[in-house]
């Protein structure tokens, strides 16, 4: 079943919009990647955010709750980090539940003491979560960039897959899941496999990284980093559709495959 997946720029204009019972609304999914934006500066824009996540809800667009790390670095290890996908899900509970920020926070924390320290956690950490998670990725994009060599390709399909594969098997290094040099050989060679299975989602997605980064003409922004990442929880392998108001990474995609991504007009008029 074709299904539309909405980034920030195409979710915030149809909310804007104020649009309901829209026939397609049923297929149509936004990524935990939009939660977490969404949740930027909450003590700040508590009613406008609580009310973009009513207008989801209200209109069952429903939300992958997956972290980026999973689809990008651990999925071709059969790994996730699902496990700590608990407490984004509570804030964005509780936020559903109180309608002013004052008392989400004093009354907005489980009761049980694990979960509460957890949700604590979240709102102290949400600003330097956000700034410093899109930093580093921008940080490695502008290091491939700066090291693209257009007469002998630095940057290719099989450089990037690697440099992937490697984040993926340090970060299970860290949680302690590979312990010797055997067995992160025998994941990368797992990791290679399963690219291939999974090549749709992924190759969709390395393709317009490369396409980015070789426009010379183009300097490297945060909101870059961003939007490559929305385009993770895209599964072109099932036909979906990207909706998107940003014209330049709607072009890009657009150049990897036709038709591929639309403007948020083109979804409410198809």
């Amino acid at each position: 079943m074709l299904k539309y997946y909405l980034d920030s720029s195409a979710a915030i204009n149809l909310v804007n919009k104020g649009l309901s019972n829209y026939k397609h609304f049923k297929n149509t999914y936004v990524s935990k990647l939009l939660v977490d934006e969404w949740t930027k500066n909450l003590e700040k824009h508590y009613p406008r955010q609580r009310n973009q996540f009513l207008y989801l809800r209200k209109n069952g667009i429903n939300i992958d709750w997956r972290f980026c790390e999973t689809l990008l670095f651990l999925k071709p290890f059969g790994f996730s980090e699902e496990y700590s996908i608990k407490g984004p899900k509570m804030c964005y509970d509780s936020i559903m539940k109180f309608e002013n920020y004052d008392d989400y926070i004093k009354d907005g924390k489980p009761d049980d003491i694990v979960h509460h320290i957890v949700m604590e956690a979240i709102d102290n950490m949400r600003e330097n979560i956000h700034r410093n998670y899109f930093e580093g990725i921008l940080f490695d994009l502008k290091y491939l960039k700066d090291n693209y060599n257009a007469k002998k390709p630095y940057l290719t399909k099989k450089y990037l897959l690697e440099n992937y594969l490697i984040t993926g098997i340090n970060i299970l290094k860290n949680i302690g899941k590979v312990n010797s040099k055997i067995e992160k050989d025998i994941l990368m060679k797992r990791g290679k496999k399963a690219y291939h299975q999974l090549n749709e989602v992924l190759d969709y997605y390395i393709n317009v990284t490369i396409e980015l980064l070789k426009d010379n003409n183009k300097n490297l922004e945060r909101n870059d980093a961003s939007d490559l990442f929305y385009l993770l929880y895209l599964d072109r392998g099932n036909g979906d559709t990207f909706v998107t108001d940003d014209v330049g990474i709607r072009n890009l995609c657009n150049m990897i495959e036709k038709d591929s991504a639309i403007s948020l007009d083109e979804y409410l008029s198809s």
